[in-house]
């Protein structure tokens, strides 16, 4: 006990600063400690510890801590309890030094279990062959013969000639790693994919060795509603204990917004700050350049101090707005939009690509929207996007389309669907400049709708009835209305992953002017188009204000006309 001990004696009387995470982690552990039956070679334990002679480092407290749970501590029936571990710790933690030892340690023959294969895995060839190149340059040739009767290592591999257990490391192009036999696998810097393709591939190898381990390590980045989102809410479930842990062991080191000036929190981030005089040095200068500029240095607070909160450059809105947006819970339930007068909008740019419509009512005060995607099986971009396109069909959020390009009167027709065929009156439309031509003679034809390319000056907003051209322009004049219903959390999207996607690769740009421009964060791989489809609509969105069933007053908008009323 006497690594866990160390280590939780410091966190839980505050010898040093800790996140609320790192002390709920030490109470459940020592809860489990006094309330299982657990097993420990107490003997083989300390021969994993005696390889840190190997090693031009020993490991810190916080790693022992994490080692000695991940590989030292059995159930009863003799499997490990804390199989998977997840350790997501700021940059400069020396996550990859630990990843290393852990690496070796299982390898050698202390582990005693035969062909106890060892997988990394990494978006990047870099990052997966780490630990990989510094077990073979600092560990094994600076051993050398000693270590040399033990290990054979190459650019490729390393292999424990004992227990014939084998390190490589992998990229990522899942199809090609089927059929492994892993004993553990590594997944670093998880905080850059974007699906669990990789990692369920991955995956997939465990349980034909003994002893399955996983070892998740990894800082916070800039892809929302991907894995590593998904291993945090995990982890908090556990450690609030809203779920049983069932061998995950989350290990959190990170601040709050608030707490990132104060030079003295940042250990809350970075557990080895105190070991490494040269990495509070970085971080101080880091800071500098934070303070001078939060948006272009946003990476200290991200990646430094595991505090996404931080928003990107230029995003649309926080992770959180879009969060509260994008929530299972209908405000008001599902009569809150039914029969309701509606705007309709469509994002149209490219007819060969992604095409969204969407349909926008408002009740209560709260805009409700409601999308539909559809995609060319023949566009070029297809092969870069990492979203799990078939999982948004299978939700009913999409739909690929066959042949060339996609037809206008597909989302029309959709539109029909669910507006007139519901009960519902179409007060307008809204649609991007591009493809303008394409969608107005299917609204006129099946919609009854006119198109309009811009009212006359001297009018005080749209008119009813019409389908407008949706200019640059337009956007400027509802962007402050769009950031005031996104903070309010004045606006529902449905439990859309889709649609999460879609509005975290929206960028605002602010010309020199002062003007705003929404665009998309990278042009090929990160469609913005329900996003865009949404920011169309939302330009006529006061024109639904005398309808809302509370009456006006509920948001300050401008006045609106309507089929010649001023409201």
């Amino acid at each position: 006990m006497k690594y866990i001990r160390r280590y939780c004696d410091k966190i839980l009387r505050e010898e040093i600063r800790s996140c609320e995470e790192q002390k709920k982690l030490c109470r459940l552990v020592l809860s489990i400690f006094e309330n299982e039956d657990l097993k420990i070679d107490e003997e083989k334990v300390e021969k994993y510890f005696g390889l840190q002679k190997y090693f031009r480092y020993e490991l810190f407290d916080w790693e022992k801590f994490c080692f000695f749970l991940h590989c030292c501590v059995y159930r009863a029936d003799g499997f490990p309890r804390f199989p998977d571990m997840f350790i997501y710790v700021g940059r400069g933690s020396g996550k990859n030094g630990y990843t290393s030892f852990e690496d070796f340690a299982l390898l050698s023959p202390v582990n005693g279990i035969r062909n106890y294969n060892i997988q990394s895995f990494a978006a990047a060839e870099a990052n997966a062959k780490t630990s990989h190149k510094e077990i073979k340059e600092e560990v094994i040739e600076l051993n050398t013969p000693k270590l040399s009767h033990f290990f054979k290592a190459t650019e490729e591999y390393i292999r424990c000639t004992k227990t014939n257990s084998v390190l490589t490391y992998h990229t990522s192009r899942p199809i090609t790693k089927d059929g492994g036999r892993p004993g553990k696998i590594n997944l670093d810097e998880v905080h850059v994919f974007e699906n669990t393709d990789l990692i369920d591939v991955a995956r997939g190898g465990l349980g034909k060795v003994a002893d399955a381990r996983v070892l998740i390590t990894t800082t916070d980045g800039y892809i929302r509603d991907g894995p590593l989102d998904g291993y945090k809410a995990k982890s908090i479930d556990i450690l609030d204990g809203s779920r049983p842990d069932n061998g995950f062991l989350p290990f959190i080191c990170r601040l709050k917004k608030d707490e990132i000036d104060d030079p003295d929190n940042w250990i809350m981030a970075v557990p080895s700050l105190g070991e490494f005089p040269n990495l509070r040095h970085e971080m101080e200068k880091d800071h500098e350049d934070y303070k001078a500029d939060p948006i272009g240095h946003s990476a200290f607070a991200v990646k430094r101090c595991n505090c996404p909160d931080v928003a990107e450059e230029g995003s649309l809105t926080s992770w959180d707005n879009i969060l509260a947006c994008c929530k299972g819970e209908m405000p008001g339930g599902a009569e809150a939009v039914q029969k309701r007068p509606c705007i309709i909008c469509f994002d149209y740019s490219t007819i060969n690509d992604f095409m969204s419509a969407g349909i926008i009512t408002l009740s209560d005060g709260i805009f409700y929207f409601e999308q539909k995607t559809w995609i060319c099986k023949q566009s070029g971009d297809l092969y870069r996007i990492r979203f799990p396109l078939r999982e948004a069909v299978s939700s009913g959020d999409a739909e690929f389309v066959d042949g060339t390009e996609i037809p206008p009167e597909l989302p029309v027709m959709w539109v029909k669907e669910h507006t007139t065929g519901a009960g519902k009156r179409i007060i307008a439309g809204a649609a991007d400049s591009f493809r303008f031509s394409y969608l107005r003679r299917a609204c006129r034809e099946m919609l009854g709708l006119d198109s309009a390319i811009r009212m006359k000056s001297n009018n005080y907003g749209k008119m009813a009835g019409f389908i407008y051209m949706n200019r640059p322009s337009d956007l400027m004049r509802s962007a402050n209305m769009v950031t005031t219903v996104f903070n309010n959390h004045k606006l529902y999207c449905g439990d859309s992953k889709l649609m999460r996607w879609y509005l975290g690769n929206v960028k605002v740009v602010i010309d020199k002017n002062g003007n705003t421009h929404y665009e998309k964060i990278e042009p090929k791989s990160r469609k913005t188009d329900g996003a865009m489809c949404l920011l169309a609509g939302m330009t006529l969105a006061e024109m639904l204000l005398p309808y809302d069933r509370i009456g006006q007053g509920k948001i300050d908008l401008p006045g609106v006309r309507v089929y010649g009323k001023r409201y």
